[in-house]
């Protein structure tokens, strides 16, 4: 078949199944952005495609294994398999609110400027293996995340790029929360080498896992060493799936405090609660509370700030966390960033042993409530800082 502009051209070449002849145009391919790119190389690409990248201006073609870039340079080079430390651990949702076999997640990060394959590549997480089957492309200076489903409404809205799959109990690369004993070691093996490692990543391991929120590397840690280190993550409210994670705020640790809370009263517990405080506008996505049990410095239930009951006034947001709170030697640890900005207990004071307040011993309020305690009332904090028994409280407002 001819398709021509020129009248002098009449017939097409004999070996040609489709020539084009023109002396005032060209052949225009398609000009793909990179979320549409992303998906036409992670979904069955057909040997002999040609594309133009528009983000790297580049033409790449399909060869039935790899791209291949077209032109300059970089031409004859196939996307291979990473080396030690080429692609990396970024974030991780080790305890979703909602039906964990769906909502756990993680990604990584390609450190280079080119494309990578993971065909064959391992992922572990202890006794849950799975391997990468088929091509699947990380692009330059650029993240894939894997779940068990891509369906968004069941999986949080999470886009995920590769899916391990789930039972009918968990999912088939469950993560534990790792209070005590149990933990996870996350592990990436190209090659039966070993790309990247996250051992211990767990509350016994002092990382900052929390409830509905991601334990996210910060972003001046992106290497196979630093994220191997704790203290370089943060439980974020807001998670960056497919993007750089972000630097945590600093907050104004002269204004940000546990406010008031309800523990005990009359009769069976009621309006227990724990009310956090923050200048008003303040970016809380890095912000945790920790319950803690003082019986043994174990951590009891955690959550994002993000993920609690908003209020506000004039100078103040609040922040509540209605939660059953049992009786004391008990307490909360007050999280930014993974750095504790109070661990206040009640009912005794005790050393935390797990979770981000590990090591630490804590402060005591100088007040309890008891079995005569009226269940509208509260322990709240004044504004120099002293403790008042309060009734009624003033849950989500100023305190008096």
């Amino acid at each position: 078949m001819l398709i021509t502009t020129n009248a002098d051209k009449e017939k097409p070449h004999p070996n040609s199944i489709l020539e084009l002849d023109a002396s005032r145009g060209a052949l225009i391919l398609p000009v793909i952005e990179k979320d549409s790119l992303d998906y036409i190389k992670q979904n069955n690409p057909v040997k002999g495609m040609i594309l133009f990248d528009n983000t790297k201006n580049q033409f790449i073609g399909f060869d039935g294994t790899s791209w291949v870039v077209f032109g300059g340079e970089n031409s004859t080079e196939k996307e291979a398999s990473p080396s030690e430390g080429e692609v990396i651990f970024t974030e991780f949702m080790v305890d979703p609110e909602g039906d964990e076999r769906f909502k756990e997640w993680f990604e990584v990060y390609n450190t280079t400027n080119r494309n990578l394959n993971l065909a064959k590549c391992v992922f572990s997480n202890n006794e849950y293996v799975f391997q990468i089957n088929g091509n699947l492309i990380i692009s330059a200076n650029d993240f894939l995340v894997f779940g068990a489903i891509e369906d968004k409404e069941k999986n949080g809205e999470i886009p995920v790029d590769y899916t391990y799959g789930y039972s009918n109990t968990t999912s088939n690369f469950n993560f534990t929360n790792g209070t005590t004993s149990n933990t996870n070691n996350v592990a990436l093996e190209c090659n039966k080498v070993l790309i990247d490692e996250v051992k211990n990543l767990s509350l016994s391991g002092k990382f900052p896992i929390s409830e509905g929120a991601t334990t996210s590397l910060k972003p001046d840690y992106f290497d196979s060493k630093a994220n191997d280190l704790p203290q370089n993550y943060y439980a974020s409210g807001n998670p960056t799936p497919k993007m750089m994670n972000i630097t945590p705020p600093v907050l104004d640790d002269n204004v940000i405090r546990i406010n008031e809370f309800h523990y005990k009263n009359k009769g069976s517990a009621k309006n227990e609660f724990v009310e956090i405080r923050v200048k008003k506008g303040s970016d809380v996505s890095a912000v945790s509370i920790y319950h803690y049990n003082g019986s043994d410095g174990d951590i009891i239930g955690k959550i994002g700030l993000s993920s609690t009951v908003k209020t506000a006034d004039a100078s103040y947001d609040y922040y509540v966390w209605k939660t059953p709170i049992q009786d004391g030697p008990d307490g909360f640890a007050l999280v930014n960033a993974n750095e504790v900005i109070e661990f206040l207990t009640y009912g005794g004071a005790f050393k935390a042993t797990t979770g981000p307040a590990s090591g630490m011993t804590s402060r005591l309020i100088p007040l309890e409530e008891n079995s005569l305690t009226p269940s509208t009332a509260s322990i709240s904090r004044t504004e120099d800082n002293q403790w008042q028994v309060t009734d009624p409280n003033t849950r989500g407002q100023a305190n008096f």
